[in-house]
């Protein structure tokens, strides 16, 4: 786990059978991706309340029904309800609106698929954007899950995290299960 508290309020923790979701702080943020998913789009496409939004609804994905009650059975639900995918390659961009200051520490993602080279951007104002950290390496997935944390240095603090992901090969799908944005509010 980052240091610092999950931003975007959707950290869970299992223990002993039991989700836990110590960490989060509830900013009332939101995130925005262009362009929209064209494979499987997430529940608008403009600003996404993280409470709301595919990337950051572990909280309600985790409680999902599935088919029958076999850890290898599949979910009631489509992964098209839980997720966002793109079959274009061209580039892709999530920005976080976290509505306060915050210093961040990391960014989280969960994905199958293709993970491009991407770079995490800091601002203020949406226009002035600074270098908080990159993933230098293309990571197939497949149909597997994995986990990406790329841990930022930020040297004041920010309203706005971009992550920009690169343009990928052809036949090459970017699909984003879940993203926490990690660090600290500023005081």
């Amino acid at each position: 786990t980052p240091a610092g508290q999950c931003l975007t309020n959707n950290h869970v923790t299992w223990r002993e059978e039991k989700p836990l979701t110590y960490g989060n702080v509830d900013l009332k943020g939101k995130y925005q991706l262009q362009p929209a998913p064209d494979a499987m789009p997430d529940v608008a496409t403009d600003w996404i309340p993280f409470a709301d939004g595919h990337l950051t609804d572990r909280r309600k994905s985790m409680l999902a029904e599935k088919v029958d009650a076999k850890w290898y059975v599949g979910f009631k639900l489509p992964d098209s309800h839980w997720m966002n995918s793109w079959k274009d390659t061209a580039s892709v961009t999530v920005t976080y609106d976290l509505q306060k200051q915050v210093k961040p520490g990391a960014v989280q993602f969960w994905f199958n698929d293709t993970m491009p080279k991407f770079q995490v951007l800091g601002s203020n104002d949406q226009k002035s954007w600074q270098t908080l950290g990159a993933n230098s390496q293309i990571i197939e997935a497949g149909q597997d899950v994995k986990k990406i944390t790329v841990d930022l240095k930020a040297n004041t603090t920010y309203r706005y995290v971009r992550v920009a992901f690169a343009k990928r090969d052809a036949g090459q799908k970017l699909s984003l299960v879940e993203s926490e944005v990690w660090g600290s509010v500023a005081k």
